[in-house]
């Protein structure tokens, strides 16, 4: 009988073998292994690289908002630009950043408008209301640092709201009243003006709406009652909304065809620009592009004014978003081979004909807005209050200087420098302002609302 055990053994000890028979071994306590090292921590990942939109707005702040803020913007002749110009830094400065520098800056140019201000200084109303929007705004976004500054410019934004809309008796053509009843007599005569323009919504009522809902939220937020004022201007705000817009296959529009009699579109039906132009009306043509930036950031402080467990909140928040659709569906056009920006329709339903044709004297402009060519309010206006992710895109995207085509195409009837006024359009794209405003518009993000 043959035995393998000595055979492998033997034969394990030949080829050298450390761990020979461990088994065995082990079991005499024969054999200890040496202790392994630890692994090296892992190296800290990399800190992520700055996103170069920040960058570049930090960089283009000092040599753009800083001197800007440093004018006397409550003057009438600047009241109308800063209430655009200023709207997108305010939003940086406070929201979308929270940079206590920028802020401070805001700081003091309120501060220094509080030691200028005059009750109604300003005859022009919309210049007057878009310049209070800025102001509303930021003393919303100031509650955290109230003190007697925002309190006192606070009162007299109330107490000119009152009197502007409630008090004061004025006249608008075929109405007589109190703004606020003037708007109600409006709504009383569908289709019973001529010229059908009479009846529109204007621009300086959408600031009325907007400006109540951003006193709604300070007043929410101090736990004080909604002034009656305030209120009042919501629900008529809600009325009119409910009553004005139309709704299409993409989204809605507001009060379509009630400006085609009006001097600003009765050439909407010709594409091309000529000394010798006859009206052409379209008949139910939507608002302009260029006046409808504004209704972004009008809807949202409408619906923040708001409870937030209301109908109300839920119906303005369901216009946002339709709004949002009609014009990226409709009005809109991204770059692309053709043109190296994006671009919008002069119109809101797409129509793209002249708009505002012969309606200056000045010999150095073009005649009339040719198609697109309303498409530089998307550098100036609102419409980054949509928070659109393909907008922003489009936004990052610019390369500036812009190009010849898309700087001419942007300029509208091209740059009027005014020396009475500190905003001009001309240098906004030569000196950083614009690319700014781009890189802002990139990087915005909406808050979610606090409200319960």
């Amino acid at each position: 009988m043959s035995y393998a055990f000595p055979n492998l053994l033997s034969s394990l000890k030949t080829s050298g073998a450390a761990l020979c028979f461990s088994l065995f071994l082990s079991a005499c306590g024969g054999s200890s292994s040496a202790p392994i090292a630890p692994e090296p921590p892992a190296p800290p990942p990399p800190a992520p690289a700055p996103d170069p939109a920040i960058v570049a707005v930090e960089t283009l702040w000092p040599d753009t908002v800083t001197p800007y803020l440093a004018e006397p913007l409550w003057l009438n002749e600047n009241m109308y630009d800063a209430g655009l110009a200023l709207m997108l830094p305010l939003e940086y400065a406070f929201q979308t950043s929270d940079n206590s520098e920028l802020q401070a800056e805001f700081h003091d140019f309120f501060q220094r408008y509080l030691a200028e201000y005059q009750a109604n200084a300003e005859n022009n109303l919309l210049s007057r209301h878009q310049f209070h929007y800025v102001l509303v705004r930021y003393l919303k976004y100031s509650l955290n640092d109230w003190g007697e500054v925002q309190q006192t410019l606070y009162d007299n934004l109330l107490t000119d709201f009152e009197f502007d809309w409630f008090l004061e008796e004025t006249s608008q053509i075929g109405y007589e009243g109190t703004r606020d009843n003037i708007m109600e007599q409006k709504l009383a005569g569908i289709g019973q003006t001529t010229p059908k323009f009479r009846r529109t919504t204007i621009d300086v009522e959408f600031y009325a709406f907007a400006i109540a809902g951003e006193l709604a939220q300070i007043q929410r937020a101090q736990e004080q009652e909604i002034a009656v004022p305030v209120q009042t201007m919501l629900d008529l705000a809600f009325t009119n909304f409910q009553q004005e817009v139309n709704y299409t296959a993409s989204g809605w529009l507001y009060q379509p065809g009630q400006w085609d009699d009006h001097r600003d579109y009765i050439y909407a039906g010709h594409n091309t620009l000529s000394p010798d132009l006859t009206p052409l009306p379209v008949p139910g043509i939507a608002t302009d592009s260029s006046h409808s930036h504004r209704m972004p950031l009008w809807l949202m402080s409408i619906q923040q004014g708001f409870e937030a467990s209301s109908n109300q909140y839920e119906y303005f928040a369901e216009l946002r978003e339709g709004f949002e659709s009609q014009f990226m569906e409709v009005a809109f056009l991204p770059s692309s081979d053709d043109f190296a920006a994006p671009r919008m329709t002069n119109y809101m339903d797409g129509e793209n004909g002249i708009y505002r044709f012969r309606f200056h004297d000045i010999p150095s402009l073009k005649l009339g807005y040719e198609p697109y060519n309303l498409s530089g309010t998307l550098l100036t206006g609102y419409y980054p209050f949509m928070y659109n992710a393909a907008l922003q895109e489009e936004y990052r995207n610019l390369s500036f200087p812009l190009a010849d085509d898309i700087q001419n195409l942007y300029l509208g009837l091209g740059g009027t420098p005014d020396p009475s006024r500190a905003f001009n359009n001309t240098e906004y794209y030569l000196t950083g302002f614009a690319e700014l405003y781009a890189n802002i518009a990139a990087v915005m993000s909406e808050q979610p609302s606090e409200q319960p």
